[in-house]
């Protein structure tokens, strides 16, 4: 099955630092590496944007100071990943969009078709904040048949006192769960 994919799109998101990693570039890079098939990474950071005119200077220069934090984030991504394909031996392109989230989702929406796949984004009311209920709802609604998303994305201690989406998927998923971590 390997030898038919021709194309690999690698979605990333940076929030927290440079130190921050997911293990999806090595799958994605591996795969493409296998296959002989063309890696694209996507190293995106969302804009955020105020939608009240009524925001201080002060507000307004620390989301500016976030976005600029964040959009950095996303170009080291972007430069570490072809550094990494270019050594995997592996044809590749990579863009770091700094864009607001409507944006962001049509453009990897955008680059999903390109290799020939279809997204759905849809927005999911979480009952009473329960995201991983939210998410096993919709699974089982929509008999999907696998669950892929990035995971742990606090600490381990934050997830182990407070529990988190992870932990509860892992503890309870209708179907298959691919995390990323």
């Amino acid at each position: 099955m390997i030898e038919n994919i021709k194309s690999v799109l690698i979605g990333l998101t940076k929030e927290f630092g440079p130190d921050e990693t997911s293990s999806a570039l090595a799958y994605g890079l591996s795969m493409a590496q296998q296959a002989g098939a063309h890696a694209t990474v996507q190293a995106a950071s969302v804009k955020l944007d105020l939608s009240s005119a009524g925001i201080s200077k002060v507000v307004a220069g620390l989301v500016q100071e976030e976005n600029q934090r964040l959009h950095a984030l996303a170009e080291a991504a972007a430069r570490s990943a072809q550094g990494d394909a270019s050594a995997a031996g592996v044809v590749w392109s990579a863009a770091a969009p700094h864009l607001s989230y409507p944006a962001l989702l049509a453009v990897f929406k955008a680059q999903a078709r390109l290799h020939d796949l279809t997204v759905t984004v849809q927005t999911l009311p979480a009952l009473e904040g329960d995201v991983a209920e939210a998410l096993r709802n919709h699974a089982t609604l929509t008999h999907a048949d696998m669950i892929v998303m990035g995971g742990y994305v606090h600490s381990r201690l934050r997830e182990m006192v407070f529990g988190g989406v992870t932990s509860s998927l892992l503890k309870q998923c209708p179907v298959a769960l691919l995390l990323s971590y």
